[in-house]
């Protein structure tokens, strides 16, 4: 495993559970659980290799090891993403677990739900990340989204050492191979794949106008990645 600390900006429902078991599986890896930034800044961090969890870019600056940080992230097509999650939080009710987000779900059906500030451009804010999601949120919303739209795509750009698309996911797992000095990455995780979902085609109109314009930074993040990704590596 390479010596830099592996901070994995795991956005929900973009592969990223595959993505983590590939990097963890059969190897004697010291990996820590982000549950939150008041846990975590007690924790112990001198031999922490690898951040686990849902957490957003800026980490780092919580961390108190002090070696070299290695960040990235795999973004998915906003829609895909955004029906994937719907109807994976819509899954999890059962006595052993009910998703935080469960009792919106069951309230409004998709296109409402995405209506909801909190669920909108997920991947936006976290790839923004800290402080400026937080900051974001105190301006007027037309100045709080260029902000965040910004500072994403500066950090893809300048900030993650590697980012990728899950619709590349092969070529992904290759490269991170290759820069962390690792094999056998390609693993796939089914434990937390969503059943039972409409596709983007069979979804219908109204709801895709609605989670289109609700997450109206996610599509344009996820269209300048593409962009940079294939200008990058197969340029």
């Amino acid at each position: 495993m390479s010596q830099a600390i592996i901070l994995f900006t795991h956005i929900p429902k973009t592969g990223g559970t595959s993505i983590k078991k590939s990097l963890i599986s059969g190897r004697n890896v010291k990996e820590v659980k982000f549950s939150g930034l008041k846990k975590f800044f007690l924790e112990d961090h001198d031999e922490i290799e690898f951040l686990n969890g849902h957490y957003p870019y800026g980490v780092h600056h919580f961390l108190r090891a002090r070696r070299k940080k290695y960040y990235f992230v795999i973004l998915r097509e906003p829609l895909d993403q955004a029906i994937s999650y719907y109807y994976f939080v819509k899954q999890c009710d059962h006595s052993s677990y009910r998703h935080p987000h469960l009792e919106d779900v069951k309230k409004y059906p998709i296109g409402e739900f995405y209506k909801i500030k909190e669920y909108q451009n997920i991947q936006t804010k976290y790839i923004a990340g800290f402080p400026c999601h937080p900051f974001s949120k105190l301006l007027p919303e037309m100045f709080g989204s260029k902000l965040l739209l910004r500072y994403a795509k500066n950090n893809l750009e300048h900030n993650y050492n590697f980012f990728g698309l899950l619709e590349n996911i092969d070529a992904c797992q290759e490269i991170l191979a290759m820069e962390l000095g690792l094999s056998n990455l390609k693993i796939k995780d089914i434990s937390k794949i969503t059943r039972d979902r409409p596709s983007a085609e069979e979804l219908d109109k109204e709801s895709k106008k609605s989670i289109f314009e609700a997450n109206a930074l996610d599509f344009k993040l996820y269209e300048h990645s593409k962009k940079v990704f294939h200008d990058r590596y197969f340029g």
